[in-house]
């Protein structure tokens, strides 16, 4: 399987690394956006790492109180 999710490993409180990187199979791939040219799996995973940062960063500020 060609799958962006399979490139990246995460564990909380640590920065994502990025693992080996396996080809995309870009227009054949059912999460591949034509308009745009990315893959949506890979945008959705970036969307979640920010919120994830902006809800760290708010819990972290709410402690300081």
């Amino acid at each position: 399987m060609k799958c962006p999710l399979l490139m990246y490993n995460y564990l909380p409180d640590e920065s994502p690394t990025k693992g080996v990187h396996s080809d995309c199979i870009k227009e054949e791939c059912a999460w591949w956006e034509p308009k745009i040219g990315k893959c949506s799996v890979l945008r959705m995973w970036i969307a979640l790492q920010d919120i994830h940062e902006v809800l760290h960063d708010i819990a972290k500020a709410l402690t300081l109180k």
